[in-house]
């Protein structure tokens, strides 16, 4: 089941990051709120909300819900390095199963 989550999540991280980076570019909040939302708590399943990504993806979608444009792209790429790093450490992980 846990393979089948971590698969779950990384299509739907894969399918969503452009859609979330050109949010980004265009500044559309509501919909970088929209679709960071489900993400992290998806990604909550699997590592500590106050972890420092953790916290990280918190500030991005209150970014969005507060339309902040401070930092927005900083956060966007932290946003895809962390998600994409963690997501390969799933992959490592569960591969053992």
């Amino acid at each position: 089941m846990v393979i089948d989550i971590v698969g779950m999540l990384e299509e739907s991280f894969n399918s969503g990051i452009e859609e979330i980076k050109q949010a980004v570019a265009e500044r559309d909040f509501k919909k970088i709120k929209e679709m960071v939302h489900p993400l992290k708590s998806n990604f909550y399943y699997f590592f500590d909300r106050n972890s420092e990504f953790g916290a990280k993806i918190q500030e991005f979608e209150n970014k969005g819900k507060n339309q902040d444009p401070f930092m927005l792209d900083e956060y966007c790429k932290i946003f895809e390095t962390n998600g994409k790093l963690t997501l390969e450490e799933l992959k490592e992980f569960t591969s053992h199963f």
